[in-house]
């Protein structure tokens, strides 16, 4: 309609004034049918007594299209699923090197966030758009979900985590001192931090559904304890003379909850560690320069063929005599050692994670 009449104006050479007032007119009206197509699919206002807040959640969205207003109804709804992490339970993620630090994420963090993203998708395939339309130049849209249906689904999914922790942790304690017993445990405790992130969501949507602990926090960092402690750690190493690295390679360990054994009859876990410093040529010689290098490699020795890490760390210290700058390497090393991230760190991860991940 409306390029139609753009060409009759266009086409009327005679009547210019005309053409003009025509040409005018056509255009509101190709406007006006612009418009009234932005605002087909548009179902109205909605009636809100129908989705009552004790049965429904409600998300509401605008945007200057459609498709806008539609994703922030639906992500509204999403923020209600947004948990603040109480401090027993960054306890429980520490405790298993699951937690951020200012440097570095763990593998297994990453883990719980994509676990718990899923879980999550899952709950909100229920959203449903059940009303959109225009109101002072903007699309709006109304979202709802079910607070039953998704306290079903979640409850569901919390189960089943419920029913794959009792059996990782029934099949554990079957299970001598190993890398196995351990991995096992962590497996379940990933699965405990999940839930617990599950389960605050839950309480948002309908308190009365959440399903009691299969086990509570405290008794499942003492099923970790126990599996330290029954794997222990050996530690050997070659070029460390005054036995500083050993001592504090086996004193992390032991921080962490390992007992450290000397005996190749216990031991369940063998560090093997290879220490060197090498004096470098200077030219001056009120300043003496060592370079350093430390190797740590992590054997389970159930597979003796499988080395469960192998690290690496180089470094050069000075001082103006070779014995401080000795001292120093050393004192460099012990820290790579014990850091957030250190060495230790890095091992235990390789530890407790399941194969795979």
């Amino acid at each position: 309609m409306g390029s139609g009449c753009v060409r009759q104006a266009l086409g009327n050479q005679s009547a210019y004034g005309g053409s003009l007032v025509l040409l005018s007119v056509c255009m509101a009206a190709f406007s006006f049918s612009q418009a009234a197509r932005a605002d087909e699919g548009l179902t109205g206002p909605p009636d809100r007594t129908r989705y009552p807040r004790e049965a429904f959640l409600l998300g509401d969205g605008s945007g200057l299209t459609l498709a806008v207003a539609r994703d922030s109804a639906r992500a509204e709804i999403a923020r209600y699923f947004e948990v603040r992490i109480d401090s027993s339970f960054e306890s429980l993620t520490r405790t298993i090197s699951l937690v951020k630090n200012n440097v570095e994420t763990s593998h297994a963090s990453e883990d719980v966030q994509t676990r718990t993203l899923s879980e999550t998708k899952v709950v909100l395939e229920g959203v449903e758009i059940v009303a959109t339309w225009k109101s002072e130049g903007q699309i709006h849209a109304l979202a709802v979900l079910d607070r039953g249906m998704a306290a079903q689904r979640l409850v569901e999914g919390i189960k089943t985590m419920d029913r794959d922790i009792q059996g990782l942790l029934e099949s554990a304690r079957a299970l001598p001192g190993s890398v196995e017993l351990i991995r096992k445990v962590n497996r379940a405790i990933f699965l405990f931090a999940v839930r617990r992130i599950q389960q605050q969501k839950l309480a948002l949507i309908q308190a009365s559904a959440v399903p009691p602990l299969p086990i509570s926090q405290t008794d499942l960092l003492l099923e970790l304890d126990h599996a330290f402690k029954a794997s222990p750690i050996m530690v050997k190493m070659t070029g460390d003379e005054g036995g500083r690295i050993r001592a504090a390679v086996e004193s992390e360990f032991t921080r962490k909850g390992f007992r450290v054994t000397q005996s190749d009859y216990d031991a369940v876990i063998r560090i093997r560690g290879q220490w060197a410093t090498e004096v470098l040529v200077s030219t001056d010689e009120r300043f003496r320069y060592v370079s350093w290098s430390l190797r740590l490699q992590a054997t389970d020795l159930e597979k003796a063929s499988v080395d469960l890490a192998v690290l690496e760390e180089r470094g050069r210290e000075g001082h103006k005599t070779v014995p401080g700058a000795i001292q120093r390497s050393e004192a460099a090393a012990c820290a790579r050692i014990s850091d957030k991230i250190g060495l230790v760190q890095k091992i235990m991860l390789a530890i407790v994670a399941m194969p795979g991940e």
